[in-house]
C-alpha cells in the first residue's frame, strides 16, 4: 500500500514538471516569435539614409562632356535665333539669343551686352522656375535649376564689351501657372538683370 502511494505522488509530481516544463518552452518560443516579427517589421521600414536614386535621376548629366561641348561650338556659330527675351538696365543688357535641345538637354544662348564704360562683375546666374506673372510663389517654393554644363561662361563683362554663354540644363517643361526666371546678379552692384519665360519658347527650341 505505501508503495502504491508513493508511486501515486511520483507520478502527480513528474506531471507537474512537465507541465511546468511545456509551459516555459512555450513561452521561450513565444518571445522568439514576438522578436522575429518585431525584427522582420523594423527591416522593412525605409531608411531615406540609404534610399538610392533612380538611374534617370535629374543629378546625372544628359549626356557627356564632349557631345555636350560639341553642341554648343555649334550653337555658338549659330545665329541669333530668339529677339524677344531681353532685360535692360540703364547700359546693361541681358538677351537671350537662342534655346536649342539636343535629347535630354536644353541649352541656352545668353548675351550681356555691357555698352557703359564700368565693368559688369558677374556675382551669379540662377534659372528658377517661379509664378506666372500675377500668381505669388514663395522662395521656398521656387525650384532653381542647376546647368550640367556652361560654355565660355565668363566672371567680368568688361566695359563697351559683350560676352556670349551657353547654360546646358536638363530637358523640362512648365506645370501651369509657372514660368522661367533668368536672373543674372552684379557682384558689389544694383544692375540685376531679369527675364521670365513660358513654355511658348521651351516648346520652340531649336534641335542641334
Amino acid at each position: 500500500m505505501k508503495r502504491y502511494l508513493f508511486l501515486l505522488a511520483a507520478t502527480a509530481l513528474l506531471g507537474q514538471v512537465h507541465r511546468v516544463t511545456a509551459q516555459t518552452t512555450a513561452s521561450s518560443q513565444g518571445q522568439s516569435m514576438d522578436h522575429l516579427i518585431s525584427t522582420v517589421i523594423r527591416s522593412s521600414a525605409v531608411n531615406p539614409n540609404t534610399v538610392t536614386k533612380p538611374a534617370n535621376s535629374p543629378s546625372s548629366p544628359p549626356m557627356s562632356s564632349a557631345d555636350m561641348r560639341r553642341c554648343c561650338e555649334k550653337i555658338d556659330r549659330d545665329i541669333q535665333r530668339v529677339y524677344f527675351l531681353r532685360n535692360r538696365i540703364g547700359r546693361m543688357k541681358l538677351q537671350v539669343r537662342g534655346v536649342y535641345t539636343h535629347g535630354a538637354a536644353l541649352f541656352f544662348s545668353l548675351q550681356l551686352n555691357n555698352r557703359s564704360p564700368l565693368d559688369y562683375d558677374v556675382d551669379s546666374i540662377a534659372f528658377q522656375i517661379t509664378g506666372a506673372a500675377g500668381r505669388q510663389v514663395s522662395p521656398v517654393n521656387a525650384r532653381t535649376l542647376a546647368p550640367f554644363y556652361v560654355f565660355d561662361s565668363t566672371a567680368t563683362v568688361r566695359g563697351h564689351s559683350r560676352v556670349t554663354s551657353i547654360f546646358v540644363l536638363p530637358r523640362f517643361t512648365l506645370p501651369a501657372g509657372r514660368q522661367l526666371t533668368i536672373h543674372v546678379f552684379e557682384k558689389n552692384g544694383g544692375r540685376h538683370l531679369q527675364i521670365e519665360t513660358g513654355n511658348y519658347t521651351l516648346e520652340r527650341a531649336r534641335p542641334v
